[in-house]
């Protein structure tokens, strides 16, 4: 899945409504979840949650993959020991 990382628009609202119920399903979260998001509602561990019109159950397994930066380009991402600060 991709797309909207706190699933507050786009695909990804689509690709999870059809997934969500299903526990042999995954999602992961990579970076922050904003409150009041559907994103945060999941890795808070809602049991239900309201997609596009209609309630599921959140029945697939939660992951959730800290330390990166949606606001951080390739070259803040890359450690590098011989780059001078500016």
């Amino acid at each position: 899945m991709a797309g909207s990382g706190m699933l507050t628009g786009g695909r990804a609202i689509h690709h999870l409504k059809h997934m969500v119920e299903n526990p042999n399903n995954a999602v992961i979260f990579v970076g922050f979840q904003a409150e009041g998001t559907l994103g945060r509602r999941i890795v808070d561990g809602s049991e239900k949650v309201y997609i596009l019109g209609g309630w599921y159950d959140v029945n697939l397994k939660v992951y959730t993959i800290n330390g990166f930066s949606s606001h951080a380009g390739r070259d803040d991402l890359i450690y590098d020991e011989f780059k001078i600060p500016t």
